[in-house]
């Protein structure tokens, strides 16, 4: 039961740096921007005629996939504090995804974002957490 706490009182002993959040929020954006680029040139590569509907379930499907990584290396990299700050980046994705309304996104569909972001956050935020422990205080 000593490591719940000690990992907990680790948790909260680490400041959250805005630099590292924003190379996060970078990495995560990065890496769905580069989904969509990897499922369109697979499409475009195989020849294969997709319509709308299934472009679009595959473009979500290969982000949140994406995502996970993302977040997976978030945590990786930032093992101190690692909820705190991946919850950070987490809205800091949501909030840089603002710039898919230009691209046809609607508001709904931005607003249903978050829980989708906060979901792929936890995902990868767990691997990451078994891969690579919190140092002990």
């Amino acid at each position: 039961m000593s490591n719940v706490y000690e990992s907990s009182y680790a948790e909260q002993a680490s400041p959250i740096r805005l630099r590292t959040v924003i190379r996060d929020v970078i990495i995560v954006m990065a890496l769905t921007f580069l989904s969509g680029f990897v499922i369109g040139f697979s499409i475009s590569f195989a020849h294969l005629n997709v319509d709308q509907a299934k472009f679009m379930m595959m473009i979500s499907i290969s982000n949140i996939v994406f995502s996970i990584v993302g977040y997976f290396i978030s945590g990786c990299l930032t093992p101190q504090a690692r909820w705190t700050h991946l919850t950070y980046v987490a809205i800091g994705v949501w909030l840089a995804s603002l710039c898919n309304l230009a691209f046809g996104v609607t508001v709904v569909q931005w607003l249903l974002g978050l829980p989708v972001s906060f979901v792929a956050m936890a995902v990868g935020g767990s691997m990451s957490a078994i891969i690579v422990r919190a140092p002990r205080i």
